[in-house]
């Protein structure tokens, strides 16, 4: 993987991770390389299972768009036609 390098530390590579991921990176640094490998790809598996999140300006912009119950053809045309 790759090291992680305190300030006045040499060598090794220095990554470039946000503060609260360095206890992260440790914890698996700690775990055989198997465990390791089995960690990442688990997270990986529910990372690409994840629904995207929609952020809350783009609900506004879409509220009042769509009217659920009614015509779904003419909703959709309303909406991608603007008509």
């Amino acid at each position: 993987m790759f090291a992680m390098e305190t300030r006045g530390q040499s060598g090794g590579r220095r990554s470039r991770l946000r503060p609260g991921l360095e206890s992260l990176v440790s914890q698996l640094a700690n775990l055989p390389p198997d465990e390791r490998r089995e960690v990442v790809i688990a997270a990986e598996e529910t990372a690409a299972v994840r629904k995207p999140i929609l952020p809350w300006e783009s609900w506004e912009a879409a509220r009042g768009v769509v009217s659920f119950g009614g015509d779904a053809v003419e909703d959709c045309d309303r909406l991608y036609d603007g008509t």
